[in-house]
């Protein structure tokens, strides 16, 4: 009917989106290229660079695709955005099957699509950089907490930071909401876990805020 056609329309038009002229739109920045850079010196034998410029260690969840490309196929700037438009898919996949686990399949339907069109997740699956799989690790994190899955929360959270640092806020995003859960009588209902989220949201705010300032 009408309402699957403007469902298969929308996820096409978002996957045309993230790949249609992928290797040239946006032009490269200087992360995207030092990155490639770094894989073909660790496929040649140079381990002297896992870090990052500016201090921080190598994301290995994005720097290996990259490097298993690079060996796979001639070097270009495609390959250096590849990692990140597969962690936008899989993005849209995982918010899709974690949302209907927890909620249902019409606010799963709704979640994806929101999040298949929305123009940042876009753009961020175009850019070749660790940053971009930000938001998939996000979703694991929050995921794990709904359900709650300590083991996953524990080891979601360590690959948050492993990404990028600045992930470390969601962090402190889960002691917050943990300690609001634990703390009140009633058992993880809907309701207790959105003020969780709510409250721990804006704390995480308040504090990222002050610390950037």
């Amino acid at each position: 009917d009408l309402v699957n056609v403007l469902i298969f329309f929308t996820l096409f038009l978002s996957l045309f989106l993230r790949i249609i002229w992928l290797e040239n739109i946006p032009g490269i920045n200087a992360d995207e290229a030092w990155y490639g850079i770094i894989a073909l010196n660790i496929i040649n034998g140079d381990f002297s660079q896992l870090v990052t410029p500016s201090g921080n260690l190598l994301n290995p969840f994005y720097i290996l695709p990259v490097i298993v490309l690079h060996i796979l196929f001639a070097p270009s700037f495609l390959l250096l955005r590849v990692a990140s438009l597969m962690s936008g898919i899989l993005l849209i996949i995982f918010a899709y099957f974690t949302i209907k686990d927890i909620q249902n399949k019409k606010m799963a339907l709704v979640v994806a699509l929101m999040i298949a069109i929305l123009p940042l997740n876009i753009a961020y699956s175009r850019f070749g950089w660790d940053t971009s799989q930000s938001v998939l690790i996000s979703c694991v994190v929050i995921y794990a907490l709904l359900k709650p899955k300590w083991i996953l929360l524990v080891f979601s959270t360590l690959a948050a930071v492993m990404i990028h640092p600045t992930n470390i806020g969601l962090f402190i995003f889960s002691l917050l909401y943990i300690f609001i859960s634990k703390f009140s009588k009633a058992q993880y209902s809907k309701e207790k876990k959105v003020l969780s989220i709510l409250i721990s949201s804006i704390v995480l705010l308040i504090l990222t805020t002050i610390i950037y300032i």
